[in-house]
């Protein structure tokens, strides 16, 4: 099998026209950005939102703590249950 060659595979059909009268992908423009849209947001939006986010990371990780000394509850629960 070392002598033999690979199978070759027919060539695709395409007409000259066809091939050119696709346009170039390479040479579009880049898409346009609305002037009236800023970038980014002001600084002081950002700094009100900041205290806002605190507060909300403060009561949520009162909830995962609250959850987890649930969960360590019914696990000892659970054991006591399952060794009787």
């Amino acid at each position: 099998m070392a002598g033999e060659h690979p199978p070759t595979l027919p060539e695709e059909v395409t007409s000259p026209t066809a091939a050119h009268s696709q346009p170039s992908v390479m040479h579009a423009p880049p898409p346009q950005t609305p002037v009236d849209i800023p970038p980014v947001l002001p600084l002081t939006v950002q700094s009100s939102s900041n205290s806002c986010d605190s507060a909300r990371i403060v009561a949520l990780e009162g909830m995962v703590n609250q959850l987890a000394a649930n969960m360590a509850t019914n696990m000892s629960e659970l054991m006591a249950l399952l060794g009787n």
